[in-house]
């Protein structure tokens, strides 16, 4: 009989200031984070490859860095003229930040794979 290995993991206030890169970041007061999960024991091989589950993510106040939508938003409503557009367009999609609702997602996980059919990002803009 193969070895299994399964659980559950809860993460709260997870931390994810670390993801992202110098421009565009992930932020969030309070992140929570589910896994159940099931896989094979044989090898750290097996157990990623055959990894099944779900995974739950919740956020509050989920933040961007990196886009700005709302000065996007602003600047398209009160343009007369093309002139200029491309270099607002290209700033506002390396700098500031824009919040979203929070959000609460399941993603499968099946054979070492997570899978995500749907997810929207809401904003007041």
């Amino acid at each position: 009989q193969t070895p299994k290995i399964s659980g559950k993991l809860t993460w709260h206030k997870l931390n994810v200031d670390n993801i992202g890169g110098s421009i565009y970041a992930i932020s969030s007061d309070d992140i929570k984070a589910d896994i159940d999960f099931i896989s094979s024991a044989q090898s750290m091989e097996s157990i990623i490859a055959s990894l099944s589950g779900t995974f739950n993510v919740k956020t509050s106040d989920l933040k961007i860095k990196g886009i700005n939508l709302e000065a996007l938003e602003k600047d398209l409503q009160d343009r007369k003229y093309s002139k200029g557009l491309f270099g607002v367009v290209q700033e506002n999609l390396q700098s500031g930040e824009t919040e979203f609702e929070p959000i609460e997602k399941t993603f499968n996980l099946k054979d070492g794979v997570a899978v995500l059919d749907d997810i929207l990002l809401k904003n007041e803009y």
